[in-house]
């Protein structure tokens, strides 16, 4: 290969190179957003308790944890850091002291290296229903059953600047999902149907509260406008599906 030919294509790999180096440290740092332990207040689970509801409260719990969590992750907005699975980290640092590890492993946990949040959001659930309403009725084929289930839920959405202790604006979270069930005359029916509800619930309260944290942290923004279409700083697990309509309420630069 002539000297010329190898220069070229030295200088062309250095260059390619030291493009993607720049790239990488003039890239933002994401902010950090620490999620606590989604639960409800001391009343709302003493009701659901009473009412011989409160597996389903803790399912709906339990699974809108990790549920808020993928969905927030999935926004490319944040950084998360762990809260909710503190201790599971906190042992696999203990485990590094304990001698068991090897210590010069680059990926081995380092206890006292947790990084900070610059944010904390917590959501609280302080109403829970969840209403079943069963009837009987004579049907062309004959008696007909009939189940409407309807779970109601309401939440305060808190998020905290924990470098000043201060709290942003609050959101409260209300939304009711039913699911109706017929069971035709002659028809045997194991378990109900309407059990499928309580997934619904669970997706949809995660997205709700992902998405009132991302409108109060990263509020939606045009980015681009080209040839009539535009673009905005949303996508997948934000709340966004066709046919919706946005109102654009501050006009910016042309």
């Amino acid at each position: 290969m002539p000297l010329g030919h190898r220069v070229a294509r030295f200088v062309g790999v250095f260059l390619v190179g030291m493009v993607a180096s720049i790239a990488v440290a003039q890239s933002p740092q994401k902010p950090r957003l620490a999620i606590r332990k989604i639960d409800a207040t001391p009343a709302a689970m003493r009701q659901a308790e009473a009412a011989g509801q409160a597996n389903v409260l803790r399912q709906i719990l339990e699974g809108s944890n990790s549920l808020l969590t993928t969905t927030i992750q999935r926004s490319g907005r944040f950084d998360i850091v762990a809260r909710e699975d503190l201790a599971e980290i906190i042992k696999e640092q203990d485990l590094a002291e304990s001698g068991n590890v090897d210590v010069s492993d680059p990926q081995a946990a380092r206890p006292g290296r947790l990084a900070g949040a610059g944010y904390v959001a917590t959501v609280t659930v302080d109403n829970f229903q969840d209403v079943v309403q069963r009837a009987n009725f004579a049907g062309q084929f004959g008696e007909e059953a009939s189940e409407r289930r309807t779970i109601q839920i309401q939440a305060t959405l808190k998020i905290f600047d924990s470098t000043t202790g201060t709290l942003k604006e609050p959101a409260t979270i209300t939304f009711e999902r039913s699911a109706l069930n017929d069971v035709l005359p002659g028809v045997q029916q194991q378990g109900r149907a309407t059990n499928a509800l309580i997934g619904t619930v669970t997706r949809e309260f995660a997205s709700e509260a992902a998405n009132e944290i991302l409108n109060r942290l990263a509020p939606a923004k045009v980015i681009a406008y080209t040839m009539g279409v535009a673009t905005i700083n949303r996508g997948e697990g934000t709340g966004i599906e066709p046919g919706q309509f946005w109102e654009l309420f501050h006009a910016g630069e042309a």
